[in-house]
């Protein structure tokens, strides 16, 4: 059986961290490592790892000087990290004992399934969300914003690639989407094992400024490195609806949530970037599809709404959409 290295980027976890950490040193397979990164959490986190490190070898603390967030975090866990699998979990979720086992299947990429669980504050079990890859894994990762962090990857894939996470930004994982274009080695498996958390403070944590230009530079970052891939002309539609999807609908929902007065220097630079980087967007048909997406347009009017009197183009496209859905 291959070793697993299991990276668990540290921050402020403390009322999750002993249950992640119970799951990951208990898990079936016996041979594995678990990289602590702590990135200067303010809590006692870091006792919390030094006391299950003295009672279990496998358990490693890295402290970090500055604070680096979690794409640095997860940086210095690769390179740490002994095993012949990564998996990247986060301090808050946990894992199913057997989850691990995956790797016998011995692709650069595992993909397994999840719980989304705790979406806000549900415990029900029988709440439980499926993420499901589907058959073309690419495609169904720019069309849908799959990123599946939380699988395992071949070291020697991060090796090969020179792959670093992108450091002091809330939007690290975005560049993920990379390393599935870099390998046709991928293995899906129907396994289920990795609860994956979101809570109110994670919520809250999203929303800020900071947050806001972080995922505009990577979300250009990522565009912009798939767009220089051998593989891009094939897949060209549906990058351009990924930066689109990802990057300018679901930014301008966020401009308008996301805080308390819209702020139109963020409004402004998504419209310019989208008219920059995907110009001609509307004749793609991806695009044409989401336009008919009753349940993504209810989440724009608002603000669009708002919008009429300065972006006239665009807003107008969107009240039309929405008229017609209500005529219907």
């Amino acid at each position: 059986m291959p070793k697993v290295s299991f990276i668990v980027a540290v921050y402020n976890s403390m009322p999750y961290l002993e249950q992640c950490l119970n799951s990951l040193i208990n898990q079936t397979v016996r041979d594995i490592e678990i990289v602590c990164v702590n990135d200067c959490s303010p809590d006692n986190s870091e006792k919390v790892i030094r006391d299950y490190s003295a009672k279990d070898s496998r358990i490693k603390l890295i402290n970090h000087e500055e604070n680096r967030h979690q794409g640095g975090a997860w940086n210095t866990g690769v390179k740490a990290a002994t095993g012949d699998y990564l998996c990247f979990v986060d301090a808050d979720d946990w894992l199913e004992y057997d989850y691990c086992e995956v790797v016998e299947l011995g692709a650069d990429i595992i993909i397994a399934k999840k719980f989304y669980k705790g979406f806000v504050k549900s415990d029900n079990i029988d709440e439980r969300k499926f993420a499901d890859c589907g058959y073309d894994i690419r495609k169904n990762i720019l069309l849908n914003g799959l990123f599946f962090i939380t699988n395992f990857y071949k070291r020697s894939l991060f090796e090969r690639l020179v792959f670093h996470f992108v450091e002091n930004n809330a939007y690290h994982d975005f560049m993920t989407t990379l390393l599935y274009f870099k390998t046709e080695n991928i293995k899906f498996t129907e396994k289920v094992g990795y609860h994956y958390r979101v809570d109110n403070v994670s919520l809250q944590r999203s929303m800020n400024q900071n947050a806001f230009w972080g995922r505009l530079d990577t979300a250009k970052l990522e565009y912009n490195s798939l767009k220089k891939m051998d593989i891009a002309q094939q897949y060209e539609s549906e990058i351009d609806y990924h930066f689109y999807k990802l990057f300018y609908c679901n930014s301008l929902i966020r401009a308008y949530y996301g805080f308390t007065k819209i702020n139109w220097k963020f409004v402004d630079c998504i419209i310019e970037e989208k008219k920059r980087l995907i110009p001609n967007i509307e004749e793609n048909s991806y695009v044409s599809k989401l336009n008919s997406d009753y349940s993504f347009i209810m989440r724009l009017p608002l603000y669009m709404f708002d919008a009429i009197p300065k972006y006239m183009i665009d807003a107008s496209h969107w009240f039309y959409i929405l008229l017609r859905k209500i005529a219907r």
